[in-house]
């Protein structure tokens, strides 16, 4: 049977790979969330103010979600253009 060293340090950056990785998905869906609010929010008629009113709240909350993602992103170290 072969022992294989541990190594800490590759494990560490895997795992904040793995979880950039995450918030990089959790990113992108919520961006493509926030597309098909504004989306719906233009299709509606004026007279479907209650059903504005909730849309416009669940994309403020997708909103929210996307700046704590790209803010995971940043605080885990990895910068990109996209």
């Amino acid at each position: 049977m072969t022992s294989m060293k541990f190594n800490g340090r590759t494990a560490e950056r895997r795992g904040r790979d793995d979880s950039v990785t995450a918030a990089q998905s959790v990113r992108s869906d919520l961006a493509q969330l926030i597309s098909v609010f504004d989306q719906q929010l233009a299709n509606l008629s004026t007279d479907e103010e209650p059903t504005r009113r909730s849309i416009l709240e669940a994309k403020a909350v997708a909103e929210r979600g996307l700046q704590l993602s790209e803010k995971l992103i940043h605080q885990l170290g990895y910068h990109s253009a996209s």
